[in-house]
C-alpha cells in the first residue's frame, strides 16, 4: 500500500488527483468484474486514495477535473462501509448539487 505517511502529490509519484479519480473508478470496476483482483493491500490503497481525494478535490481546475472528482469520489465512498466513507458520500452529494 502507499504509505499513510505525509504525501506530496503531483511530484513526480503518480498521485495527481484527477489521475485518481480516473483510476479508481476503472479500479472499482475492475474489482466488481473480477473479484479475485481484490486483496488486502489494495483495499487499503483505495481507501487512502479515496481520503486524498476527500481532501484535495481540485475546485480551481475548471468544471471538469471537479466533476471527475466529485464522480469518483461519490462511487467509491460507496465501497466502503464505516462512518468516514458515509460522511463523504453525504459531502460529495452536496457538492454535486450545488455545482
Amino acid at each position: 500500500m502507499i504509505g499513510m505517511k505525509i504525501v506530496k502529490l503531483g511530484k513526480g509519484n503518480g498521485l495527481k488527483i484527477y489521475k485518481i479519480s480516473l483510476i479508481k473508478r476503472n479500479l472499482i470496476w475492475l474489482f466488481i468484474c473480477l473479484s479475485f483482483l481484490i486483496y488486502k493491500e489494495r483495499i487499503d490503497s483505495l481507501y487512502f486514495q479515496l481520503i486524498l481525494l476527500g481532501n484535495n478535490l481540485e475546485k480551481y481546475h475548471g468544471f471538469n477535473h471537479f466533476l471527475e472528482n466529485l464522480i469518483s469520489f461519490l462511487i467509491s465512498s460507496k465501497q466502503f462501509r464505516n462512518k468516514y466513507s458515509f460522511t463523504i458520500f453525504n459531502k460529495a452529494l452536496i457538492l454535486f448539487k450545488k455545482n
